[in-house]
C-alpha cells in the first residue's frame, strides 16, 4: 500500500526538482512526525497539507475514535550470520589463583548461519482528537543448521502519543522483549515517557527526542534500572540525514549494566540506493568477577545498504574490551532483509 508520506515525496519530486534533496533526506531520517512537520511549513502547495493530513490520519491523530486507522502485517525470511547463536562465552579459558581453567565446550560461543522467518504487525487508532494509540509486535524464529540449534526473539510495545501541536508530542509506552537460545533466555519489560520537538534551523529539519525508561531485566540477572536518553535526528537540504544520541543508566548494585552510551550516524543515497553508516560506544559497569569490579567497553560500527527495493543488507562489527579478559571479544553479524 502506498502511504501518504510516499505520495507526498512523489509530489514534491515532480513539482520541484530543486527541493527533492530535502524530501529524500526526510525519508532517510525515518520519522513520521518530522515529515508531517515539514509538510506543514508555510508556502507549500495545498496538496502538501492534504498529504500531511493523510499521514496524521494514518498515525491515529485524527479519525474515528476506537476504529483502526492503519494496520500492517509483513512476513519475511531470516538469512543471517549470527556471532553468538547460543548465548555462550567468548573466552575459552580463564586464570584464577594462578590456575588456568578451560571452559566446557558446551558453554563456548557458537557462531554460524541462521535461517528462519520473522513477522512484523501492528495497528494505530485514534483515542481522541490529537491522541493516537499504536501497538506493534515483532517475532523471529531461526534455525542454525551448522550447530543444530534454535534461536527465537520477540518484541512488543504499546504507545499512546499526544500531539500538543504539529511540532510537539508527548508519549507514554509499555514494552516487552524476550529471547531464547540454547544456553538460556532473557526478558525485559518496562515503561517509557518521552517528549518530541521538531524545528527548522541551519538548512534542515530537526527532531529532538528525550526519553526516560524504567526497565525490569530478567534471565541470568534480575534487576531494575532507570535510564534517560536524548537524540537529535536531522534531515538536511543537501540530501542526507544524520542522528546523534546519548544515553545514561543508573547504577545497579551487584550487576553489570549499561551506564553510558553515545552514538551517531549518517544516511544518504548512493547510486539512488539508501546507505546508512553508524557508530557507537558503550560502557557497561557493575558487579564483580573473581573479586574485581567489572567494566566492559563496547565499540561498534554498522553499515546498512538497500540493494534493491526489496532487499537490504547490513553488517555490524563490534569489539568488547573488558578489564576481565575472559569477556573481551570481537564479533561480526550479517543480515539480509527481504520484503515481499
Amino acid at each position: 500500500m502506498r502511504t501518504a508520506g510516499a505520495a507526498a515525496l512523489s509530489f514534491f519530486f515532480a513539482i520541484s526538482p530543486a527541493s527533492a534533496d530535502i524530501w529524500g533526506a526526510l525519508r532517510l531520517a525515518g520519522s513520521e512526525s518530522l515529515m508531517t512537520y515539514a509538510l506543514s511549513q508555510p508556502g507549500l502547495p495545498r496538496d502538501a497539507l492534504r498529504a500531511r493530513n493523510r499521514m496524521l490520519e494514518d498515525a491515529g491523530f485524527i479519525g474515528f475514535r476506537g476504529k483502526p486507522s492503519r494496520t500492517w502485517f509483513s512476513a519475511s525470511p531470516v538469512i543471517a550470520w549470527d556471532n553468538n547463536l547460543n548465548g555462550g562465552f567468548a573466552g575459552t579459558s580463564l586464570v584464577a589463583g594462578g590456575l588456568m581453567f578451560e571452559v566446557d565446550k558446551r558453554y563456548a560461543r557458537k557462531s554460524g548461519a541462521l535461517f528462519g522467518g520473522q513477522i512484523n504487525a501492528g495497528l494505530s487508532m485514534p483515542l481522541a482528537n490529537g491522541i493516537a494509540w499504536t501497538n506493534r509486535i515483532y517475532a523471529m524464529a531461526g534455525w542454525a543448521p551448522g550447530h543444530e540449534l534454535f534461536k527465537t526473539r520477540a518484541y512488543a510495545d504499546s504507545c499512546v502519543k499526544r500531539m500538543l501541536n504539529i511540532s510537539t508530542y508527548v508519549t507514554g509506552c509499555a514494552d516487552f522483549s524476550y529471547s531464547k537460545y540454547e544456553l538460556g533466555e532473557t526478558g525485559t519489560h518496562g515503561f517509557r515517557l518521552g517528549v518530541i520537538e521538531d524545528f527548522i534551523a541551519l538548512s534542515g529539519a530537526h527532531e529532538v527526542t528525550v526519553t526516560y525508561r524504567h526497565g525490569f531485566y530478567g534471565g541470568s540477572s534480575d534487576y531494575e534500572q532507570d535510564a534517560a536518553s536524548v537524540r537529535l535526528t536531522s534531515a538536511w537540504s543537501s540530501g542526507f540525514a544524520t542522528f546523534v544520541g546519548a544515553q545514561a543508566g543508573s547504577e545497579v548494585d551487584g550487576y553489570i549494566a549499561l551506564r553510558e552510551r553515545i552514538e551517531g550516524g549518517v544516511s544518504f543515497f548512493a547510486w539512488e540506493r539508501p546507505v546508512s553508516l553508524s557508530v557507537s560506544a558503550q560502557s557497561n559497569r557493575g558487579g564483580l568477577f573473581l573479586g574485581e569490579k567489572r567494566r566492559d567497553d563496547v565499540y561498534s560500527v554498522a553499515v546498512i545498504i538497500g540493494l534493491t527495493d526489496k532487499v537490504t543488507a547490513s553488517i555490524a562489527v563490534s569489539e568488547t574490551r573488558s578489564n576481565a579478559d575472559f569477556f573481551s571479544d570481537t564479533g561480526i553479524n550479517v543480515d539480509f532483509s527481504l520484503r515481499f
